[in-house]
């Protein structure tokens, strides 16, 4: 067992339901720690998201324990306990026979000891656990030191690890993007001769740490790790032209996939594959389709109509895309804000007469004239926002009329 350096510091800012669990299970007799990924963040002076658990009780002692418990993976020892209004995801310490579909074990054995459970996850980053009610440190495989110097490592023999489970390969580079960590190299070479491991993988795994990885501040290198791993052709080849610089560029996520895509004939068909949800999907074409952007010299009129294109909600992404795409070194932000800031009507149920109305003044019934009328309206108003009141479209739909 290896132990944190002397100046480190021994004592953190953890819930109390989590150290209340803790006590539980202790005072009944089963050693637990806490494990993996809320371990690395407390170290890195960050709060946890959520607290995972490892512990010697088996699933049926721990339910014992505890009055809301929720059997989620049983199997593989897995149970969640309700606690002080937060979950924790408790799994009784393990070791793994072989791995038949590139995700998960064929055969789990309960009662090893926390070694041996920490030598079957995947980074040494990874692989510690604490015990804040002893001050207890279990690292015996250095993750404590590779943490400190900013390296993504597998633990123990890196094939073995991807040969395991193919997820763990873009997982490495995800967490080397996001941590903004060095990819320990024989990590790194041991990726390409596992990519029909990671071709196993249900995409929506592999998408979600794809996402992860594109929302860093670091998502060029990341991308480059993928290319030159040879993960991206595997499951985004569309991706693999791309310039990564310029597709990084804006800060937001939906910008960042529409210019991996710039140029491709079937970018749909890609975002369809990778099982995108409906909303994500046709944010990034509808992104897509607001190119080219307006040249900078354009009228007050031209940009509130490809503001109305753009919708309110879409406009910040749609611009960042396709000043990227153009390689603008000038923005029409503070033109575009500027006009905002003049509360312009930006579609045709903002007009100050509807349908209805432009039917009574023209004496007609619904039909496509109706539409045709209040579309003139529209234009006038994107040219002269001044004129949406009643009076002003009353006089100018009498004077399209004759």
């Amino acid at each position: 067992m290896n132990s944190p350096t002397s100046d480190a510091p021994l004592r953190f800012s953890i819930p109390k339901p989590a150290l209340q669990l803790l006590r539980t299970l202790e005072a009944a007799g089963h050693e637990t720690f806490l494990v993996g990924g809320c371990v690395r963040d407390l170290l890195r002076g960050q709060a946890p998201k959520d607290y995972d658990i490892a512990t010697r009780a088996l699933p049926e002692q721990v339910r014992a324990c505890f009055s809301r418990v929720i059997p989620t993976g049983i199997q593989h020892g897995t149970v969640m306990v309700l606690l002080g209004g937060m979950s924790f995801e408790v799994t009784t310490y393990r070791s793994e026979g072989g791995y038949v579909d590139g995700r998960r074990p064929s055969v789990v054995h309960f009662h090893a000891t926390i070694e041996e459970d920490l030598s079957r996850r995947d980074f040494t980053i990874n692989a510690m656990a604490y015990n804040p009610l002893k001050e207890r440190w279990v690292d015996p495989w250095g993750g404590r030191e590779d943490l400190e110097r900013g390296y993504v490592r597998c633990v123990g023999d890196a094939l073995q690890r991807f040969s395991e489970d193919g997820l763990r390969a873009i997982r490495a580079i995800r967490f080397a993007t996001t941590l903004d960590f060095e990819l320990d190299m024989s990590t790194q070479e041991a990726i390409p001769q596992r990519l029909d491991i990671f071709a196993k993988v249900a995409i929506e795994r592999t998408r979600e740490e794809f996402l992860k990885l594109l929302s860093s501040p670091h998502a060029q290198r990341g991308l480059d790790l993928l290319l030159t791993t040879g993960l991206l052709r595997v499951f985004f080849p569309e991706a693999m032209r791309a310039d990564f610089a310029r597709a990084t560029r804006p800060p937001n996520l939906l910008p960042r996939l529409a210019l991996l895509l710039a140029g491709v004939s079937k970018p749909q068909a890609a975002l369809q594959r990778l099982k995108f949800s409906n909303k994500i999907l046709n944010t990034v074409l509808h992104l897509m389709k607001l190119q080219p952007l307006p040249p900078l010299e354009a009228s007050d009129t031209r940009l509130r109509r490809w503001l109305s294109r753009a919708k309110l909600e879409h406009w910040e992404d749609a611009l960042s895309t396709g000043e990227a795409l153009e390689r603008r070194e000038q923005s029409l932000d503070k033109r575009m804000r500027a006009l905002l800031a003049q509360n312009p009507t930006l579609s045709m149920d903002k007009l100050a007469l509807r349908g209805d109305d432009i039917g009574l003044i023209l004496g007609i019934p619904p039909g496509p004239k109706i539409g045709k009328a209040t579309r003139f309206l529209f234009e006038k108003v994107l040219e002269n926002p001044g004129l949406n009141s009643t009076e002003a479209l009353s006089q100018l739909l009498r004077n399209w009329n004759k």
